[in-house]
């Protein structure tokens, strides 16, 4: 197995909008299209590593795995990879419209002192410059009716010419690569680190309905009358954290699942529910010791836990060679990748990847 790391421009850098003509403006979602190269880098050199690139696996997680639903959107990305992976897709925030980006945008170059329609401005920003901007306007709640993008200020949005529709929708519409193998899924505690990590102190019932409200407008009461009577401690963060994961990645995950199997496309999903043993993964964020928070499964996956200095116990070992093996095989519809449901069986040796390999090919450097 050849794994390759493919990172995205963010922020401002990869996702500014000052306006439509790309000769005159910054017309964003750069960071997409700069993973494209990447991806077609790997399609021209993967062989020269071992790897075979009409088997290509595109991965990603909460935003990596945005990006990678994107691509499957997108025509010029189809000949680039053969079946795609989403970790913990926060389906439901939305990407912003042009008009939304373009209003941020706007603020950006107000506070990087640069007009909107000047680009020799804004590309004489400097990188510090451009991250203080960025830092002054990402806190800004571009449209109120659309709460949730607080959460993914800078990132891809739709301009109706590489991305024409939310990811969801596109699913529901069968707007996607269907012929393409598709694994997703998500942990089981998604919300736990986000909302711990925002609310430090206890949320009351009544704080919890007001939160509710502003987030689900004319549904909170819907909302509200399912969870509530699951919930009787005084402290109602859990509760906020379990609407948190059904909401932003659980049930859009499941209903993009179900629309990919209704047409017959080989589409699998899964449920991380394990609380790993190791609480150092987590840096500290106490809160995540007994919950199977936001990221549960990365150190599971292509030895992220011994590069990173984590213990795995031996069972935890066993279940990250069955994860690899799901992750790298190409199983087809009414399948399952062979060996992988029997753990204790899984050669570890051919599914971890070996040394990272830091010559470049030839041409490169």
């Amino acid at each position: 197995m050849v794994q390759g790391t493919c990172c995205i421009i963010a922020g401002a850098f990869g996702f500014l909008v000052s306006g439509k003509d790309p000769k005159t403006s910054a017309t964003g979602n750069y960071g997409i299209l700069d993973q494209q190269v990447a991806l077609l880098w790997v399609q021209q050199n993967i062989a020269l590593f071992g790897g075979d690139p009409s088997k290509v696996t595109m991965f990603g997680e909460s935003a990596g795995a945005q990006s990678v639903s994107l691509h499957l959107m997108v025509q010029s990305s189809k000949p680039l990879f053969k079946q795609a992976v989403f970790q913990s897709l926060p389906f439901s925030i939305p990407l912003k419209t042009r008009h939304d980006a373009l209003k941020l945008g706007r603020d950006f170059a107000r506070q990087a002192n640069c007009s909107v329609s000047d680009i020799v401005c804004l590309l004489s920003l400097s990188p510090q410059a451009v991250l203080a901007a960025q830092m002054k306007s990402s806190s800004k709640v571009v449209n109120p009716f659309r709460f949730l993008e607080i959460f993914e200020t800078w990132g891809p949005y739709v301009d109706g010419e590489l991305i024409k529709e939310q990811a969801v929708t596109a699913f529901q519409k069968g707007h996607w690569q269907k012929e393409k193998p598709v694994l997703l899924g998500t942990t089981s505690e998604e919300g736990v680190i986000f909302v711990y990590g925002v609310f430090t102190k206890p949320v009351s019932a009544v704080e919890c309905t007001v939160y509710t409200a502003a987030i689900f407008k004319q549904h909170a009461l819907r909302i509200l009358h399912k969870y509530l009577p699951l919930y009787k401690d005084i402290d109602r963060r859990d509760m906020l954290a379990q609407i948190v994961t059904d909401y932003v990645f659980l049930c859009p995950s499941r209903k993009a699942a179900r629309a990919g199997t209704k047409v017959g496309s080989a589409v699998w999903m899964y449920v991380f529910d394990h609380v790993i043993s190791d609480h150092s993964v987590w840096s500290g964020l106490s809160f995540c010791y007994e919950h199977v928070c936001h990221g549960a499964e990365l150190p599971f996956l292509f030895n992220t836990a011994s590069m990173a200095n984590f213990t795995l116990a031996p069972p935890e070992r066993l279940l990250s060679n069955r994860m690899l093996c799901y992750w790298g095989h190409s199983p087809t519809p009414g399948t399952r990748p062979h060996g992988c449901n029997r753990a204790a069986s899984v050669d570890s040796s051919a599914c971890r990847p070996g040394p990272a390999t830091r010559t470049p090919a030839p041409g490169w450097s």
